[in-house]
């Protein structure tokens, strides 16, 4: 998709990664594109209606390569993945501004990355990739907010791990991850178990005495009312 329309589009996303939305002119886009700024506007109206092609345009490749993963029609190999990071760049540096920067982008982009990833791990259950769980909007958050804390923190990533760039401290972390999601880390289920008792006695406290399921024997032959 080389379009002049495209390209426009990549030039942005590229800017705005890197200096963030309000520093970056239609100008300077237009440049990057080499394009005319007025072609810009000829594509879409203004900067801001720009910004809107480029997040529905990230977020439908964001979601369609989770649908693609969650239904194991694609799996990643570490080469894969290593050239994914490195063309995806500015695809991280901007989501990390996106999530930060403005606060109504912001609330848009989770909302929406939250609703994708809630239909991607439904459709992983589905494929019987994934284990089934009671509240997949909470599962779906805890992995979306793991995901997105690696992003947002990658100046961080990048000096505790001795990593010169984005691309290699985000591989470095990939097979610990899929470790933790693969495997798990707790040698057997003693701290699950402990809020799961704790969670039992909040619940009997606040109802001290809670209705009983009947007894199968309540309602065998013979039995009285």
């Amino acid at each position: 998709d080389r379009t002049g329309r495209a390209r426009i589009r990549d030039a942005a996303l590229h800017l705005f990664g890197e200096r963030g939305f309000r520093s970056s002119t239609v100008r300077d886009i237009a440049q990057r594109a080499d394009v005319s700024p007025a072609l810009v506007v000829h594509h879409f109206g203004s900067k801001q209606g720009l910004r809107e092609a480029v997040d529905d345009h990230l977020l439908d490749e964001i979601r369609a390569g989770n649908i693609a993963a969650m239904t194991g029609s694609m799996t990643w190999s570490r080469d894969d993945y290593e050239q994914l990071l490195e063309e995806h760049g500015p695809t991280i540096a901007y989501l990390g501004r996106a999530l930060s920067e403005d606060s109504d982008v912001g609330r848009r982009f989770y909302d929406r990355l939250h609703a994708d990833t809630v239909e991607a791990m439904c459709a992983g259950v589905a494929a019987g990739v994934l284990e089934p769980t009671d509240d997949e909007p909470a599962r779906a958050a805890a992995v979306l907010n793991a995901d997105l804390g690696n992003m947002l923190l990658l100046p961080h990533l990048r000096r505790v791990l001795g990593e010169a760039d984005d691309a290699g401290a985000m591989l470095r972390l990939a097979e610990p991850v899929l470790d933790v999601y693969t495997d798990g880390i707790f040698t057997d289920d003693r701290f699950r178990a402990a809020f799961r008792s704790e969670s039992d006695h909040v619940a009997r406290v606040a109802d001290p005495d809670p209705p009983y399921p009947p007894s199968p024997h309540d309602h065998a032959p013979g039995a009285t009312a």
